[in-house]
């Protein structure tokens, strides 16, 4: 059973559906727009007036390679995903710097740029391959937060 994702008139998340065949009636009667196709988000054109919302707890599971999603009421669980991450940058970096020093080589005369490089004790920096990192995190939870009522999120 799949769930489908619904918002209201106003763009704010509701409950998500399961019955098909009211979401079929909706868009026929242009009662509705589909928002994006995966996962299949519906935007509702009229104003509803029960906006019952259960409390829904996004747990995610940050691992290293492997991210794993999960949101789930007190009876169900409502989406889970395992999002896998690519961590081959350090190594793309290696052969870019190869390049680039045999492209430097063959200079004659170069400038001396040894005097501008970024601060590393700045307070809050981190590493661009752990920012992409945590950025991946943070967009997937985003997306969820836009789709679904989320209330609490546990790392």
């Amino acid at each position: 059973m799949t769930n489908i994702y619904l918002l209201d008139v106003n763009g704010k998340p509701l409950m998500p559906c399961h019955d098909g065949a009211f979401i079929r009636h909706k868009l026929k009667n242009k009662e509705a727009r589909v928002v994006r196709s995966y996962p299949f988000t519906v935007q509702l054109l009229y104003e509803v007036r029960n906006k019952y919302k259960q409390d829904i707890t996004l747990g995610v599971d940050a691992g290293y390679k492997h991210i794993g999603f999960s949101a789930s009421t007190q009876s169900a669980e409502l989406f889970s995903a395992e999002i896998e991450q690519d961590c081959g940058m350090v190594e793309r970096n290696k052969e870019r710097r190869m390049y680039r020093r045999m492209r430097r080589n063959k200079l004659r005369y170069r400038k001396a740029r040894f005097n501008n490089r970024r601060s590393t004790k700045k307070a809050g920096w981190i590493t661009p391959s752990l920012r992409r990192k945590r950025d991946t995190h943070l967009r997937f939870i985003m997306m969820l937060k836009y789709i679904m009522p989320i209330t609490k999120i546990t790392v």
